[in-house]
C-alpha cells in the first residue's frame, strides 16, 4: 500500500520541481504525462527500491511504460522540436498521451486479473537442464552460419549511405535473420561455459570469478557489436540485457546499476554509429572533434536528445498521426499493417509486390500518399504497439491491446517466478523477457519477422540442448 501512496507523491513532487526550473511544463497539457507517471509509479517504484527482482518482468515493463509514456514525452514538451512536420506541438502533445492513458489503465486491470497468473503457472510446469556437449557442438554450427550470413550482407550493402540503406537491405531479411544465429551461438557457448565451472550454482554466496566475468562479457558485447556487428543502437540494448541476464540467473545476481551504467555508457556508441550511417567511414574518425560532432548531430538529427525521444520513445510518431488522422489528410488503415506483417515471411522472389507493413504506411502518411514507391529514402520510424493500434482502428483498439498486452506482461512474469534455476532458465528468460517487451517498442511486421524468427532459433536451442529433467541430473545444475 505505501507504494501506491509513496510512488504518485514522487511524481507529483518531482513534477512541482520540474516547472520550477522549466517553466515551459507550466501548461495544462503537460498534466496528462504527470497522470500517466502517477499511473506507472507504484509498480515502478518497487522495482527500483528492490521490492521487485532486476529481471521481475512487471518491473521491467513499468520502467519501459514510464520511459515511453512519460520521460519521452517530458523531454520532447520540453525540447519541442521534431523532425516530423507538426504544428501546436505541446497541445497535440498532451491530447496524444491523454488518449493513451485509457489504454494504461485497461493495461492495469489486465495485470491485475487472474488468467495471466494461471497462464504463468502452467508454462513454468516444465523443467529443462542444459547439455554442455549438444551445446557446445550447436552452438558452432549456429556461429559459423551467422557469420556467412553476416559476411554476405556486409557485401550486399557496402557503399550504402543512410538514405538508402534501408532500399539497399530490402530482400536481405532472411540474410538478416540468419545473422542473429551467431549472437544466439555466442550466447549459448557462454551459458555452457558457466555451467561447467560452476555446476552448483549458489547465487548466495560471493564468487570471486563473478566480477571479472561479468566485466568481460561486459566489453566483449560492446565490442562484438560495434566492430564486428554493425553496431545496430537496437542490437547493443538486445545483447547486453541478454547477457546480463545470463549472468544474473547463473552466476552472480546483478544490481540496477550494473544493467544501468552500460547502457548509458553505449549512448556515445550508438550515436557514433549514427553519424557513420549518415556520413559515411569519415564520421569515425570526425566524432572525436568536438565542432564537427556538433555539426554532424544537427545536420544529421542525431542529437542525444532526438536519439533519446526517438529510440527510447515514440510519442513523435504518436503525435503525427494522431495529428493526421485526426485532420482527415490520412485514413485508418483498417488492419492493413496487421495483414501485410502477418505475411512478411513469403519471399520477394515469390510475391515481388508483397505489401511492406507499417515502413510503407508511416512513407506515405509523412511524404504523401504513394511516396513508399516512388522514393529510395523509405522512413525507418516505427509506430510501436499503441501508434499502429491507433494508425489501425483508432483508439478504443488502443485499450484491446494494452489490455491484452497487461495479461502477457503478468503470465510472463509468473513464469519467470516459478521456473526452477537452472541454466537452460538463465539463456531463456532473457530472450523470453525481451521478446514481451519488444511486444510494445516494435510495429507488428518486425515482431512477426525479427521476434518470432529469433524464437524459432532459440526454440531450436530448447529442443536440441535442453533435454527434459531426469533422474537426480537437475540437482547438478
Amino acid at each position: 500500500m505505501k507504494y501506491k501512496i509513496l510512488g504518485p507523491l514522487i511524481v507529483l513532487v518531482a513534477s512541482m520541481v520540474l516547472m520550477v526550473f522549466e517553466t515551459s511544463t507550466c501548461d495544462i497539457w503537460f498534466l496528462p504525462v504527470i497522470f500517466t507517471g502517477i499511473i506507472i509509479s507504484p509498480t515502478l517504484l518497487e522495482w527500483l527500491t528492490g521490492k521487485r527482482e532486476l529481471f521481475d518482468v512487471e518491473g521491467l515493463a513499468s520502467a519501459m511504460l514510464f520511459q515511453f509514456m512519460v520521460v519521452a514525452p517530458a523531454v520532447a514538451f520540453i525540447n519541442d522540436r521534431y523532425s516530423l512536420p507538426m504544428f501546436d506541438t505541446r497541445v497535440l502533445l498532451g491530447k496524444t498521451v491523454a488518449m493513451c492513458l485509457p489504454g494504461l489503465i485497461a493495461f492495469q486491470i489486465g495485470r491485475k486479473i487472474g488468467l495471466g497468473e494461471r497462464i504463468g503457472i502452467k508454462a513454468a510446469s516444465s523443467i529443462r537442464v542444459l547439455d554442455i556437449s549438444k551445446a557446445r557442438t550447436f552452438s558452432m554450427i549456429l556461429i559459423s552460419l551467422g557469420l556467412i550470413a553476416h559476411i554476405f550482407y556486409l557485401l550486399k550493402i557496402r557503399g550504402a549511405t543512410w538514405g538508402t540503406r534501408f532500399s539497399a537491405s530490402t530482400g536481405l531479411g532472411y540474410i538478416v535473420t540468419i545473422e542473429t544465429l551467431m549472437y544466439i551461438g555466442v550466447l549459448l557457448v557462454a551459458v555452457s561455459s558457466i555451467q561447467k565451472y560452476y555446476n552448483k550454482i549458489n547465487l548466495d554466496e560471493d564468487n570471486s570469478m563473478a566480477k571479472p566475468i561479468f566485466v568481460l562479457l561486459i566489453v566483449f558485447t560492446v565490442i562484438m557489436e560495434q566492430v564486428l556487428f554493425r553496431g545496430s543502437r537496437g542490437r547493443i540494448v538486445m545483447w547486453v540485457f541478454w547477457m546480463m541476464g545470463i549472468i544474473h540467473f547463473s552466476l552472480k545476481r546483478v544490481k540496477l546499476i550494473y544493467l544501468i551504467v552500460p547502457l548509458i555508457l553505449s549512448a556515445p556508441l550508438m550515436q557514433m554509429y549514427f553519424m557513420y550511417k549518415s556520413f559515411g567511414s569519415s564520421a569515425w574518425r570526425d566524432y572525436f572533434d568536438p565542432a564537427m560532432r556538433t555539426r554532424m548531430a544537427a545536420a544529421s538529427g542525431g542529437t542525444l536528445v532526438n536519439m533519446f525521444i526517438g529510440d527510447l520513445g515514440r510519442i513523435g510518431v504518436w503525435m503525427f498521426a494522431n495529428q493526421e488522422i485526426s485532420s482527415g489528410r490520412f485514413q485508418h488503415t483498417w488492419g492493413k499493417t496487421y495483414v501485410e506483417g502477418s505475411v512478411v515471411f513469403i519471399p520477394r522472389f515469390i510475391w515481388p509486390n508483397r505489401p511492406h507493413g507499417m515502413a510503407e504506411v508511416v512513407t506515405d502518411m509523412v511524404k504523401g500518399k504513394g511516396a513508399y514507391e516512388s522514393t529510395r529514402e523509405k522512413t525507418a520510424r516505427v509506430a510501436g504497439l499503441i501508434g499502429e493500434a491507433y494508425i489501425n482502428f483508432g483508439w478504443p483498439f488502443v485499450i484491446v491491446v494494452m489490455f491484452l498486452y497487461g495479461i502477457i506482461i503478468k503470465a510472463s512474469s509468473v513464469w519467470v517466478q516459478n521456473l526452477p534455476n537452472t541454466s537452460a532458465k538463465a539463456f531463456l528468460v532473457p530472450f523470453a523477457i525481451l521478446m514481451v517487451l519488444y511486444l510494445f517498442v516494435w510495429d507488428w511486421v518486425w515482431i512477426v519477422f525479427k521476434v518470432f524468427s529469433m524464437a524459432i532459433a532459440v526454440y531450436a536451442v530448447y529442443r536440441i540442448t535442453m533435454p527434459k529433467y531426469q533422474n537426480e541430473l537437475y540437482d547438478n545444475y
